[in-house]
Parts: structure tokens; sequence; C-alpha cells
């Protein structure tokens, strides 16, 4: 197992230039370039949509049973989300949505987003829903 590396910048002051390790919302940031990432493909139930998770491990496209690309983007970068523990974290899961869908609904949040939703999850421990037909993406929490 490979042990994480804080990321680091330079910082120039009056005694000459050192390195500081970068912090992100809640500490330090670290580097994953290592981590092994595998393509993630996903077929969302009771839709003729499938979900594909590049070998980038960010990068998502939705497609429909005839192979035409809905949309293909980078939805963490697209979101409102902040970088936590690591500066690019990568899709690990992609599931069922209805939980959270019915608990949105429940909780009076995205009501004007009438979905259908899947669950997301990232490398980072954080994880929220995805909008299967726009690709938005809402935050829910963080492990």
């Amino acid at each position: 197992s490979v042990k994480p590396t804080p990321l680091v910048a330079d910082e120039t002051t009056d005694s000459g230039t050192r390195k500081h390790p970068l912090r992100g919302e809640h500490g330090l940031l670290f580097d994953n370039y290592d981590e092994t990432i595998e393509p993630i493909t996903y077929k969302v139930p009771d839709l003729d949509v499938i979900l594909y998770v590049e070998s980038n491990g960010r990068r998502i496209s939705a497609m429909d049973s005839q192979g035409k690309v809905l949309w293909s983007f980078d939805p963490y970068e697209k979101s409102a989300w902040k970088p936590y523990r690591m500066a690019k974290p990568v899709v690990r899961g992609l599931g069922r949505g209805e939980y959270w869908e019915d608990f949105l609904r429940r909780n009076r949040q995205f009501v004007d987003d009438p979905g259908p939703f899947v669950s997301i999850s990232y490398s980072s421990s954080q994880f929220g829903v995805l909008n299967v037909k726009t690709g938005k993406m809402f935050f829910l929490g963080r492990d």
C-alpha cells in the first residue's frame, strides 16, 4: 500500500524559498496520482441510460441504449464541491439513488430538480447524487 504524500508548493519569503504543504478546506491535500483507477460502467435501472466513468476517474459520459452520448464532462469540476483530503478525487462508485431521492424530497431540498438520480462517491470520501439527465451533482456529505 502506497502512503499518500501531502502536496507541497514553493513559498518565497525574505529568507528564501521553502516548501510548505497545501491545505484544502479541512486540512492537508494529498497527491493521489499513483492511485490505480479503474473505469466504471453503471446501467441506470428502469432507464435506457449507461453511465461510464472514464479511465481518468473524473470524466463521466451518459449514453442512451443506441450509444448516443447525452452528456460528457467532469461533474466534480462543474460542481461547487471543494477539494477534501485529495486535490483531484476520483469516482469510486455509482449506484441506485432512490433512497437519496426520497430523502431530498422529504427534506424539501432540490424539489425543482426532478431527477432521476444515482448515488456517487469519490476517493476523498465525499458523496452525493448525480442527475442522470443533466450530470448536475448535489453534495450530501463526507466521511
